[in-house]
């Protein structure tokens, strides 16, 4: 099993980690206290956290890009 710090999290993601802290504060993400100050989150934890956090695109009802009509 791969394990991360919030510090590595922060960098595969390429946000603050502050961002990473907040999203552990606020429980969006799971992760693992092993004890005081030592955080750490599984692979499957930061996919399971990414997948929940991917926005799907979506369309107008109208028209689709893969539409061939023409408006």
């Amino acid at each position: 099993m791969k394990v991360y710090t919030p510090e590595e999290v922060a960098d595969i993601l390429r946000v603050n980690i502050n961002s990473v802290y907040q999203w552990i504060k606020e429980g969006k993400l799971a992760h693992a206290k092993l004890g005081v100050r030592m955080i750490r989150i599984s692979d499957d934890q930061l996919q399971d956290f990414f997948s929940r956090m991917s926005v799907k695109a979506t369309y107008p009802s109208s028209r689709h890009p893969d539409d061939p009509h023409e408006d």
